[in-house]
């Protein structure tokens, strides 16, 4: 049900990727979920 709600909502405000600079390592999805984990478990 979470990435239900995530798709519809967040998913336009992550910016894309650039092609210049480092490559991201980490999903920017993983980083909200950790984010929304904490946030709901304290």
């Amino acid at each position: 049900m979470f990435l239900i709600h995530f798709e519809a909502i967040l998913e336009p405000l992550i910016p894309p990727q650039k092609s210049s600079g480092r490559p991201r390592t980490v999903s920017i999805r993983e980083i909200i979920s950790a984010i929304f984990d904490l946030l709901a478990t304290g």
